[in-house]
């Protein structure tokens, strides 16, 4: 009997601990956030959403060299959508990936934003966004090579 009041108390708390549309209640909110500064071209304030994970990984003056690119290759977002999202607990670190298709000014793309943390506590720890507009083109080339 003790056994399995114990085991009832671990799974609630588990549960309560990792709550999934939480997590993505929170998430798309820093995205709807996060899309506002790109397309007021506020690398700073973008800088500042970032987790120290992300920034770790990147430079200050290599996020803003790339923004670059998506504000020049892109433009601004024009209007998102969810298209997918996954929530998943690991060793005690949970991860939310949110899934957006894109409408950006010059063309479609997709981004794909990764949190690590709960709620509230959650940080972005990766922004990746795809388009045909991001190719290297022959034309990127020559210009390259003048």
């Amino acid at each position: 009997m003790f056994r399995k009041l114990m085991t009832a108390m671990f799974a609630a708390l588990a549960l309560g601990a990792c709550n999934p549309l939480a997590n993505l209640e929170v998430a798309e909110q820093r995205v709807e956030s996060f899309e506002r500064a790109y397309s007021s071209g506020n690398v700073d304030q973008l800088w500042r959403m970032t987790g120290k994970q992300f920034r770790e990984e990147t430079s200050k003056q290599e996020f803003a060299d790339r923004n670059q690119i998506l504000s020049t290759r892109l433009g601004g977002i024009k209007s998102s959508e969810r298209t997918n999202f996954n929530v998943n607990t690991a060793n005690g670190v949970t991860t939310t990936l949110v899934a957006m298709d894109t409408d950006f000014e010059r063309g479609e793309g997709m981004q794909v934003f990764t949190f690590i943390g709960q709620a509230e506590d959650m940080k972005l720890v990766r922004w990746d966004v795809e388009s045909p507009l991001l190719k290297v083109t022959i034309d990127d080339l020559k210009a390259v090579q003048e």
